[in-house]
């Protein structure tokens, strides 16, 4: 496996790599859960559990707050969180009013909020601003 920091050796027994195959191939961004021990002066980890990191992360209350400076990009975000589906997680609307001052607007209900749907609200026309909170 690798992330940003290099790359590393997980041991997957047939259990866990049976239920988590379709899952480990390059690209495919996954959450594993696994066991760290020192042998030898050197981290050994045997996976518990893999998941994909959408799925992982619709477990987690998280939130977005959303700038906008245009009203069609409403349109736009309506389409994409009704796409992504209702969960736990809160988004809030920020128009720029012009005269120097913000008001959050809170959506009513909770959206499914994943790292996947957050880079897509990135590049919506009229979203000027994406932000976890």
């Amino acid at each position: 496996m690798s992330d940003q920091s290099g790359s590393f050796e997980v041991t997957c027994f047939s259990e866990v790599l049976n239920r988590s195959r379709d899952m480990l191939e390059d690209g495919q961004a996954i959450v594993v859960t696994a066991e760290a021990k020192i042998e030898n002066d050197a981290l050994r980890l045997t996976a518990l559990d893999v998941e994909p990191l959408d799925r992982a992360a619709a477990g987690v209350q998280r939130g977005i707050r959303l700038e906008i400076d245009r009203a069609e990009a409403i349109g736009h975000i309506r389409v994409l969180l009704a796409r992504e589906g209702s969960g736990r997680g809160k988004v809030s609307l920020v128009p720029r009013l012009g005269n120097g001052q913000d008001i959050a607007l809170a959506l009513p209900g909770g959206f499914n909020v994943s790292p996947r749907m957050m880079q897509a609200m990135k590049v919506l026309p009229g979203v000027l601003h994406v932000e976890e909170v």
